[in-house]
């Protein structure tokens, strides 16, 4: 019976999986700055700057029924700055006198309590009405169960292939997908560059899935219990189940 040096083996599960296959990959983003003129042209409210002025994303919890613009009984705001800072307090119509009431919101974010000024922020429409359809597509959205899928660590080729063609699968119908790998109790034990090997072909295989990703970094330990985790992309008119 002929012995198979571990690192032939790993090579062979390269060779196999990911070298024969090997495809170039290239990812595109797309990120949009908002700049438009925020303030008007005006001599008023000196303490007021453009540097109050942070971005909606950057703000944590709703604006969903917050008091906006005139609806703010105030006497006196503060305005959230771009370091998450407060600033002086001011007047709520002298910030609508100077504010591109076009463009921007000022929205209430803390209740009026006697004797303290009420925190404020100015707000992108464009932005807020962009977090109102946000929120609403992720409420339409069922809650879903990711697909799970054990192998063990010195798994054979024939297996292997079999296991990856379902990730495949479950990856282009927009699926989560976990991948469990855990050590035989009986029969031969993985060596350390088959283990490799392996989380190496799952990776690339998953990867071959356009708009697939790992959601998150690998749990567990290499030759023990480890998990890894995809997800695939869903397209327009397709759901989850």
């Amino acid at each position: 019976m002929r012995v198979q040096h571990p690192s032939s083996t790993a090579q062979a599960l390269l060779n196999v999986f990911v070298y024969a296959s090997r495809r170039n990959r290239q990812g595109s983003g797309r990120t949009t700055n908002l700049a438009p003129e925020q303030w008007r042209c005006t001599s008023g409210a000196p303490n007021l700057r453009p540097h109050h002025i942070r971005r909606y994303a950057d703000f944590r919890g709703t604006t969903d029924h917050r008091l906006r613009n005139a609806e703010i009984k105030a006497r006196e705001i503060q305005l959230v700055q771009a370091d998450g800072t407060l600033g002086p307090p001011t007047a709520p119509s002298h910030v609508l006198r100077t504010l591109n009431r076009t463009l921007y919101h000022l929205v209430q974010l803390s209740p009026s309590l006697p004797g303290k000024p009420t925190v404020c922020k100015i707000i992108s429409k464009e932005e807020l009405r962009e977090k109102e359809r946000t929120k609403a597509q992720t409420a339409r959205k069922p809650a879903v169960t990711a697909k799970q899928l054990e192998l063990n660590w010195a798994i054979d080729l024939n297996d292997l292939s079999h296991r990856l063609r379902k990730m495949q699968e479950f990856l282009s119908l927009g699926r989560s997908v976990e991948i469990v790998l855990a050590g035989r109790r009986k029969g031969r034990k993985a060596t350390s560059e088959e283990a490799k090997a392996v989380i190496k072909i799952i990776r690339a295989k998953a990867m071959e899935v356009e708009g697939a990703k790992e959601s998150k970094p690998m749990k567990g330990s290499m030759l023990q219990e480890a998990t890894l985790f995809f997800e695939g992309k869903v397209t327009k008119g397709e759901a989850k189940s």
